[in-house]
């Protein structure tokens, strides 16, 4: 039996968290969902859990500090957990702050969605990308 592929969502935005939530319920339930409300969350629990860590990491860019950026940086400088798919979405569209983001690392930065089609296209196009077609050393985890 083939586990299900986890996905984390780091936003301080309980809105924007509950249209991931009620999109991937509807539309993807063998994902596995895990939400963490502010970086240090995120940052313990991969510090805890470094072989049950996420197939796919979405993360906002402006949170509190740690904000996404600096997130970002640290899990990017750490070998155990470079290797895992990061998106970085933003309500900026700033080129500068989508520059800083793949210069520390990032897989993607996305203009975050704003209704709720924008949403599902995001998650059939860019999760599916990550998820099922792109070969990632983060898929050997058990």
């Amino acid at each position: 039996m083939t586990r299900k592929r986890r996905i984390w969502i780091v936003d301080d935005n309980p809105d924007y968290c509950n249209i991931i939530k009620r999109v991937l319920t509807e539309n993807r339930p063998e994902w596995e969902l895990v939400f963490f409300h502010d970086s240090r969350q995120v940052q313990s629990h991969l510090e805890n859990n470094l072989t049950t860590g996420p197939d796919l990491l979405v993360m906002d860019l402006i949170m509190p500090e740690p904000n996404g950026l600096s997130m970002l940086n640290y899990i990017k400088q750490n070998p155990q957990l470079r290797t895992i798919p990061t998106i970085i979405v933003s309500e900026s569209d700033s080129d500068t702050d989508a520059t800083l983001c793949y210069q520390a690392g990032a897989n993607s930065y996305i203009v975050k969605p704003g209704n709720l089609e924008e949403v599902r296209y995001f998650v059939d196009v860019t999760w599916q990308y990550w998820l099922n077609v792109a070969a990632t050393p983060s898929h050997q985890r058990i």
